[in-house]
């Protein structure tokens, strides 16, 4: 993360995630369940999406069709082509001739699009991803868009993925070239997104959260300020599907309902500026932010849009702010876009104070309405790069309880970074969420240092109060060497930024954790980008008490149709074109 105090992320270079399922909860509390006392230890299986396009920012999640339309996993990821590490781009092997018949390398993959793929069999391997990606080459050419041909007219953007579902079962994607933040959708399990916006408004880092049926929000960073790494711009955009199939129209607009049809001329709810959580003190969301579909007895926020947040309380030391984090609160989000509301109106803070790491903190919302929210710290010895990973969680049918105390989920003596959080939509699987995270197998600066990275999973029960021990998610290191955190700028400075800015976990409907990753380490090392890998949990206990993971329910839908997307993520000429986008100040290790 950067910045002296808040470290907010804006990460330089934006991005990602959030995903998590949300389930419409029960008229009355729920009671939640705890893992087994001596629970059966989760293993993992992992096959490559592709071997040949980027994987950095990455989401997957189950099809909201309960598999009567289309395949039963959607995945997406960043196209790459600000994701590079430049001596891969010196390879060889890496150039193309742009309109050959069968186009390779990083360079003839650009097709102004996010990737997406589906799949009925998803560790069979790259032959079982069906690509739906849509967009062109630099020749106009439809050679990146699977079986299917040209999928959507929408889409335009190379970067910044982001999955979301709606209370209809409409999937929703993203994808940004800085002076536009497209956002398009699918109604047919994401084999073609015919529904969409190319502008629904300008912005960095765009996040998406889907609403009722046809409704969804868009955040974005409008701009950041350079001074603190907040975003001086965030806002919240409002985007409803009208007319009938196949002639659908995406319409997006503003606060006070302004509309918006060329995707600069309004303004959105704004979440930044002055907190209400602590006197005197500034925030910014930052992350993934979720839409509350729960209807529990004592919920006053169903319907309500919750962001993650990063704080700035007060100096600190040598000059810099206190850092700290938590949530802002949206109530009745879709009310407040026609009724005059200009910002969000609460704020609650995590009551420690505590650097982030990395670019954001992640959350997501069980069915009892409880928020589980992950960060990676700044404390530690080694000029801070012995962190943790940590966990706090908040009952928003009881705001004035504010956050628990914080549980440590890890702190292996190394550094870690990037947690995400998960959890199920089942309510079974109330009061259980699954973090992953990544761990490097020394103490070292990511953005200068070395060593291995693994992909680490530790489920959570009894309501963020019990971490089980860490396990590693695919057996072997994933990368080697520093993960480049400054943005576009990495490309020049011939740093490695092929991870992206964050990966994602999921709940499947068993109660079974997936992940999507990016990897440099096993299908192709000597690549420019790197290449998205699945990972499904095939055996210990799900997160759903009594049920193994080795024998899945038999015919189990996926997701329900309205459970938020669980999980998240452009040529060498777009990197130069926009290196004008943030970066992250220096670090702040310490």
């Amino acid at each position: 993360m950067t910045g002296p105090a808040v470290n907010h992320p804006r990460r330089a270079c934006r991005h990602a995630a959030i995903a998590a399922t949300v389930a419409i909860g029960a008229l009355a509390t729920l009671t939640t369940t705890a893992l087994a006392v001596t629970p059966v230890a989760p293993t993992f299986s992992h096959a490559s999406v592709s071997t040949t396009l980027a994987g950095g920012e990455p989401f997957v999640s189950y099809d909201p069709s309960g598999g009567k339309a289309g395949p039963d996993l959607v995945y997406t990821s960043h196209e790459g082509t600000t994701h590079l590490f430049r001596n891969g781009v010196e390879d060889l092997n890496s150039v193309c001739v742009i309109g050959q018949p069968q186009p390779s390398g990083f360079v003839c993959s650009y097709a102004n699009q996010v990737n997406v793929w589906t799949s009925t069999n998803p560790l069979a391997g790259p032959s079982s991803w069906i690509q739906t990606t849509v967009g062109h080459d630099l020749t106009g050419k439809n050679f990146n868009t699977g079986p299917a041909g040209s999928t959507s007219p929408f889409g335009a953007g190379f970067s910044d993925p982001d999955l979301s579902i709606d209370e209809g079962g409409y999937i929703y994607d993203t994808g940004i070239n800085l002076a536009n933040d497209s956002v398009f959708a699918s109604n047919d399990g994401g084999r073609s997104f015919l529904i969409g916006n190319n502008n629904c408004h300008s912005g960095d880092r765009p996040w998406l959260a889907g609403g009722v049926s046809g409704e969804v929000f868009l955040a974005t960073d409008t701009a950041v300020d350079p001074n603190t790494n907040f975003s001086s711009g965030h806002e919240i955009f409002h985007g409803v599907i009208s007319g009938a199939a196949p002639l659908q129209t995406l319409t997006c607009s503003g606060a006070g309902g302004q509309n918006d049809p060329t995707g600069t001329g309004s303004t959105g709810i704004t979440d930044v500026g002055t907190s209400h959580a602590a006197p005197g003190g500034q925030y910014s969301a930052a992350g993934k932010l979720f839409y509350d579909h729960n209807t529990v007895a004592g919920d006053p926020y169903h319907g309500a849009i919750i962001d993650p947040a990063i704080f700035a309380n007060g100096a600190g030391a040598n000059g810099t702010k206190a850092g700290g984090v938590g949530i802002s609160i949206l109530p009745n989000a879709a009310q407040a876009f026609t009724s005059g509301v200009a910002s969000f109106p609460q704020q609650y803070q995590v009551p420690v104070n505590t650097g982030v790491f990395a670019h954001w903190p992640s959350i997501a919302i069980d069915t009892n309405d409880i928020v589980y929210l992950v960060w990676d710290t700044t404390d530690g010895t080694g000029a801070g790069l012995t962190n943790k990973i940590m966990l706090s969680t908040f009952d928003l049918k009881n705001p004035s309880k504010g956050f628990t105390t914080p549980l440590t989920i890890a702190h292996p003596g190394t550094t870690v970074l990037w947690p995400w959080v998960a959890t199920s939509n089942d309510r079974a699987g109330a009061g259980n969420a699954a973090v992953v995270w990544y761990q490097y197998s020394n103490v070292t600066n990511p953005d200068s240092g070395g060593g291995d990275v693994r992909v680490m999973e530790s489920s959570v029960s009894g309501t963020g109060t019990v971490a089980q021990a860490p396990v590693d998610a695919v057996g072997t290191p994933i990368h080697s060497g520093g993960i480049c955190q400054a943005g576009t700028t990495c490309v020049a400075t011939g740093q490695d930024r092929r991870l992206g800015d964050f990966f994602t976990d999921a709940v499947d409907k068993n109660g079974c954790v997936l992940i999507a990753t990016g990897e440099t380490s096993i299908t192709d090392p000597k690549a420019a980008t790197s290449r998205p890998l699945y990972i499904q949990q095939t055996g210990g206990d799900s997160l759903l008490t009594g049920q193994t993971c080795a024998t899945p329910t038999v015919g189990a839908v996926p997701e329900a149709p309205w459970a938020g997307l669980i999980l998240g993520a452009g040529g060498i000429a777009a990197a130069v074109l926009f290196a004008r986008r943030r970066r992250r100040g220096p670090a702040a290790w310490g």
